[in-house]
């Protein structure tokens, strides 16, 4: 049962990460389509880029008749583009969604299985997760001090915005499945 349950939050991990990178490609292909249309469009109408990147931009909800979502072309591209604020998003989404996945719900059912307490069940790679999700969740992405504490993802120092690239990202994923693959050969 042991080897089932870390091999199925293994697989939730690497899960969440695949979905990290289809909306990494989506935000690369949907700003490449977006820049074509625009350049179709400023040639046919004698338009610059600059003067496109101040036209408004609206997500239209067909449900509601109404925008929900307003902004200019340039804030568009800024957000779709690597770094962005929709790469900064999807990265700190998928912190926040592997923590709870290990804490509330796979961290206890593997320590049972161990025959273990759920609080003897730790790793530097989870703890420093734990302390940048609480940065995330209850301080709007920016480090608090207790960042500082992590031992192996000595990324952040107080008062950072926290956004991850996508080598640290995957470094996160390595870092957790080595845990893994550490838990399962304790158990052989």
């Amino acid at each position: 049962m042991t080897k089932e349950l870390i091999n199925e939050f293994k697989d939730v991990v690497n899960e969440n990460y695949g979905i990290y990178l289809d909306c990494l490609m989506c935000f690369l292909i949907t700003l490449n389509d977006f820049e074509e249309k625009i350049e179709r469009y400023a040639k046919k109408i004698g338009y610059t880029f600059v003067n496109q990147d101040k036209i408004p931009f609206s997500h239209y909800s067909p449900t509601r008749d109404k925008y929900l979502h307003t902004e200019t072309h340039g804030e568009f591209k800024s957000r779709m583009s690597k770094g962005g604020k929709n790469y900064n998003f999807v990265g700190n989404t998928f912190i926040i969604s592997v923590y709870a996945f290990w804490e509330d719900h796979y961290r206890q059912k593997i320590a049972s299985s161990m025959g273990k307490k759920k609080n003897e069940l730790k790793e530097p790679i989870m703890g420093d997760i734990r302390l940048i999700r609480n940065s995330l969740v209850h301080h709007k992405a920016i480090a608090l001090k207790e960042i500082e504490e992590c031992e192996v993802l000595q990324i952040f120092k107080e008062g950072d915005t926290i956004c991850f690239s996508d080598e640290q990202i995957f470094e996160i994923v390595e870092h957790i499945n080595n845990y893994m693959d550490k838990l399962l050969s304790s158990i052989e």
